[in-house]
């Protein structure tokens, strides 16, 4: 039964621990070389979340676009762009 009581203390304790921790930065724990790949893996994702968002604002530039393109065809029908240019 002692027994029984010092495990159940010991897991109360990390139970404790590890609530402390919870939300903390982890960074701290990791190896030299772990944080180092950590740190790369943030410039990674910040990159990439950059090339995201241009190509995101490139995609709603080409929607405009067609859009545009759209209402063109609507407007002159089966005349060609290039007639059209021409006579601006």
């Amino acid at each position: 039964m002692a027994s029984l009581q010092a495990s159940l203390e010991s897991m109360n304790a990390s139970e404790q621990s590890l609530k402390a921790e919870l939300g903390t930065a982890l960074l701290s724990t990791l190896s030299s070389d772990d944080q180092h790949e950590v740190d790369r893996l943030n410039d990674e994702i910040q990159e990439l979340t950059a090339k995201n968002r241009r190509a995101l604002e490139e995609r709603v530039k080409v929607c405009r676009f067609k859009k545009h393109l759209g209402m063109f065809h609507q407007i002159y029908g089966a005349v060609g762009y290039k007639e059209v240019l021409i006579r601006c």
